[in-house]
């Protein structure tokens, strides 16, 4: 008896070893699955040490041991983001070089549970009312007065010329002042046109050539009443004006005053007065309009062309009075 308890304590352990060897392999966890296991572990690939390669995959492939422990979901980390982290996922790799394949590691896909949204910083200053609407400006410049035939700007005792090529003129009872500027027609020469680069110093000449035109002509003159780029009229209050001027070559010049587009004109003599009156709409003639004392905006030299002959020119304006 106690021989056949042997036998079959011998028969029932072989029975029990057997059955342990014939138990089936854990099934393969797939993407989609959601357990929340921990504690992978990474098998060896080729001798060295790897753990799951991603969150959700475990072991890479069949054959390869994971290349680092599974992570779960961190969650959110801020407040708008909710939500606590998942547990860590389960990877148990095997050997893949002279061992037996290791199975896959187990997926972890889900998190912590999800948090309520919430927006940081609270309702702020959501509305902000402004200041007062400023109130608007009801002072505004006087307008000048140059308009009506006067100047209320100071001169300097005799004709000046700024580096600009403003112009200051001492007349009666006021100061002329303006730009000055030159040219010629179009089929002449006349440089320069503006002083404005004149510099220390500045000499108002303008030289070139006229035509062969009873057409041509050259001006060099300035503004009477100009201010911030504006030029305006002012009304002579003497009896006559002298323009002194001087010349090279043989050529005719002219005094002209204008008003608009309205012209008057006499043949000058330089340093010679010339009364107002004897200014017309034609100077070159018998007939014409005398000039009635009328407020004027610009007052020049002119030169005349010659239909008989080109008429090379060179003149230089020194100075204008009132007599």
């Amino acid at each position: 008896m106690y021989r056949s308890a042997i036998i079959f304590g011998l028969y029932l352990s072989f029975a029990i070893a057997i059955g342990a060897s014939c138990s089936p392999p854990a099934p393969l966890e797939t993407y989609g699955d959601d357990d929340t296991s921990s504690g992978a572990t990474g098998g060896n690939t080729n001798g060295g040490s790897t753990g799951g390669s991603v969150t959700t995959n475990g072991g890479s492939n069949p054959g390869m041991g994971g290349t680092m422990i599974a992570n779960g979901g961190t969650g959110g980390s801020l407040p708008m983001n909710g939500g606590r982290g998942g547990s860590a996922g389960s990877a148990t790799g095997g050997a893949s070089s002279g061992g037996m394949t290791g199975g896959a590691g187990r997926a972890n896909t889900t998190g912590g549970t999800a948090g309520t949204a919430s927006a940081m910083g609270g309702t702020g200053n959501t509305t902000t009312t402004g200041g007062a609407t400023g109130m608007a400006g009801t002072t505004s410049g006087s307008a000048g007065t140059g308009g009506t035939g006067t100047s209320t700007v100071s001169c300097d005792a005799t004709f000046a010329v700024s580096a600009a090529g403003l112009v200051r003129a001492p007349m009666k009872g006021a100061c002329w002042h303006g730009y000055a500027s030159a040219g010629a027609d179009a089929d002449s020469t006349g440089m320069p046109t503006t002083f404005a680069m004149c510099g220390e110093g500045c000499k108002l000449n303008v030289a070139g050539s006229l035509a062969a035109s009873d057409e041509s002509y050259a001006y060099l003159g300035f503004n009477v009443n100009e201010a911030g780029g504006s030029a305006s009229t002012i009304k002579p209050t003497g009896t006559s004006v002298k323009v002194t001027f001087t010349k090279t070559g043989t050529f005719d010049v002219r005094l002209q005053i204008a008003a608009g587009t309205k012209r008057w004109c006499a043949t000058a003599t330089s340093g010679t007065a010339i009364p107002w009156t004897s200014l017309k709409t034609e100077c070159w003639g018998t007939t014409g309009t005398a000039y009635a004392m009328e407020a004027i905006d610009q007052i020049q030299l002119n030169v005349p062309g010659k239909m008989a002959a080109a008429t090379p020119y060179d003149v230089t304006l020194v100075s204008v009075e009132e007599m």
